[in-house]
């Protein structure tokens, strides 16, 4: 059992269901200067939640990673490499389509956040992106959602 599940008596999954809205919500009414101080603590929290990998629990992750993103752009940058397995993992997913969907929400955010930095990490997630668009699964898949 977790900290976090320890403290409240609810399964993780259902925590973070809570939390990160509330998270987000926070994150967009601060200032980025507040962010600079806890990024490193949210973050590592954000990681740890991530190698769950739990479909539920990645998507409402990666809306808060999304936030944060945005409230520091290029500062944002140092967190891409511990970032980076877990969105080329999201954006690969074709069994949870919500998570691939996210995935590629939380990269739109990113490439605002990071302006040209971003250019380090394109060649491979360009290539994922490509194979998605060109996978008969993923596209049926997606058209049945819309």
């Amino acid at each position: 059992m977790d900290a976090l599940s320890k403290i409240t008596g609810q399964p993780i999954q259902q925590d973070t269901e809570n939390v990160a809205p509330l998270t987000r919500k926070f994150i967009a009414i601060n200032q980025a200067s507040f962010f600079d101080q806890q990024a490193d603590m949210l973050m590592q929290m954000y990681l740890n939640m991530l190698i769950t990998n739990n479909a539920t629990m990645n998507e409402e992750v990666f809306l808060c990673i999304s936030s944060l993103a945005t409230a520091l752009g290029v500062k944002f940058m140092k967190y891409m490499e511990a970032l980076k397995p877990f969105l080329l993992q999201g954006l690969k997913n074709k069994e949870e389509q919500s998570v691939c969907t996210v995935s590629v929400s939380l990269l739109a955010d990113l490439c605002t956040a990071l302006e040209d930095n971003i250019s380090t990490y394109t060649d491979e997630i360009m290539g994922i992106l490509l194979r998605n668009l060109f996978d008969d699964d993923i596209g049926k898949r997606s058209s049945q959602i819309s």
